[in-house]
């Protein structure tokens, strides 16, 4: 039996992560997931649990390896961008204990989380990109003949914070807010979302592109996933670039004409990862196959198109 830390157990994510390794029969599994809120959902979908403290706590990281090392929890799946981030930075500690993960380098993290260094990787890699404005640049900016504008953090992660801007009010309030923004051209277009899995860094096996059909809060709640074919050269170059390893998710505007890059979030995407599982790559066990050093078949990279995914709530009932 395989002991599996889950992180951030209270994402969609991590509930998909869950569904995932509990479906699958190859891998005799013994789930562990953590939260710092005790109600979150994904606790009660794994086999045992516990109450972390927060990413921002000093004691976050020893926590997390004391828990493991009691448990003899050899792999740990985290979710939350920031976990990522952190047990990235203290990855050589993690090893030490044996225990094993799938992620990026700490420097590829920095270089996907800030947009301002994600659009200068993307700038040598000379693919297009929504236009970047400095805040000098929009002082007067004229709204009647031209584009809106979106502002988002410089690093954060969903949709938290970003917002269409297309009045001058808005933009006033951007232009003196203290935040670090980026603020760049609105493209009205279709936005597809591309889950990629790298068992090497930098070259990707799985390409699952898919376009949201609608969302809520930032997620998808009805899907379809598309042919990989017009995004195979982009999400290659992209891999390459930013060398990633283990799982990520590449989001791009799709014209009549081009593919616009958007951003790279190197960790499993929130809404709509269940599509593609079920469309045939189980990243989250394919993951699991490469810490533990499995054979993986090349059927097991691939994806179907044209399948839709329809989301719907369901309850789940503890006792207090």
């Amino acid at each position: 039996m395989i002991k599996v830390l889950i992180t951030s157990a209270g994402t969609a994510s991590a509930i998909s992560v869950i569904k995932a390794l509990k479906r699958q029969k190859e891998i005799d599994v013994f789930l562990f997931a953590t939260d710092m809120n005790k109600l979150a959902p994904g606790l009660f979908f794994a086999d045992e649990y516990f109450i972390s403290p927060p990413i921002t706590s000093s004691e976050y990281v020893n926590t997390i390896i004391e828990f493991c090392c009691k448990n003899q929890i050899t792999v740990l799946i985290p979710i939350f961008s920031k976990e990522i981030r952190v047990i990235a930075e203290s990855k050589d500690l993690f090893d030490k204990h044996n225990i094993r993960t799938l992620i990026p380098s700490y420097k590829s993290i920095l270089n996907c989380d800030d947009k301002n260094l994600m659009y200068r990787k993307a700038n040598n890699l000379q693919i297009k990109y929504p236009k970047i404005f400095l805040k000098s640049e929009l002082e007067e900016y004229d709204f009647k003949n031209s584009p809106a504008l979106f502002v988002k953090p410089v690093s954060g992660s969903s949709s938290k914070g970003s917002k269409k801007i297309d009045n001058i009010y808005d933009l006033s309030f951007v232009l003196t807010s203290t935040e670090d923004l980026i603020i760049q051209e609105f493209i009205d277009a279709e936005e597809v979302t591309v889950d990629v899995f790298c068992p090497t860094v930098g070259i990707p096996k799985v390409i699952s592109p898919r376009i949201r059909i609608e969302t809520k809060n930032g997620q998808s709640i009805k899907a379809m996933t598309l042919k990989k074919e017009p995004f195979i050269d982009l999400v290659y170059s992209i891999c390459n670039e930013f060398s990633i390893l283990g799982v990520s998710n590449i989001q791009f505007f799709k014209t009549d004409h081009d593919l616009i890059f958007i951003e790279i979030n190197p960790r499993f995407a929130a809404g709509g990862l269940m599509l593609t599982i079920e469309s045939g790559a189980n990243i989250p066990l394919l993951v699991l196959k490469k810490i533990l050093g499995m054979n993986i078949s090349e059927n097991e990279y691939q994806s179907k198109e044209d399948i839709i995914m329809l989301r719907y709530w369901e309850e789940i009932f503890i006792h207090a």
